[in-house]
């Protein structure tokens, strides 16, 4: 007899160091503010979301510490995740954002 292990599926999204990660609604979305003021929210439908650390390893003066939003799917076979990132407004006092 084989015995198959089941594993728990969990998805990162590692966020670069300067963005400020919020939770929102206990975890039904995470607002980022972006060094510029530009404010977006994640969400993930019936997913809630959690900060955990991380390390940001691209930096040219070394890891840096970060956050990273992690969802928790168990172990759903299948599982679908309808995930977005909407942008959510600007700061207020921020610089506005150059128009292009």
């Amino acid at each position: 007899m084989r015995r198959k292990t089941h594993s728990d599926i969990t998805l990162a999204f590692h966020l670069h160091p300067d963005v400020r990660a919020s939770l929102v609604d206990e975890g039904e979305g995470v607002l980022l503010a972006l060094p510029d003021g530009e404010i977006w929210l994640f969400a993930a439908e019936g997913h809630p979301a959690v900060l955990e650390e991380s390390i940001f390893f691209a930096a040219h003066s070394g890891p840096r510490r970060t956050e990273q939003i992690v969802l928790r799917l168990g172990e759903r076979a299948g599982a679908r995740v309808n995930w977005s990132f909407v942008r959510a407004g600007h700061e207020a006092g921020a610089p506005a954002p150059a128009l292009s």
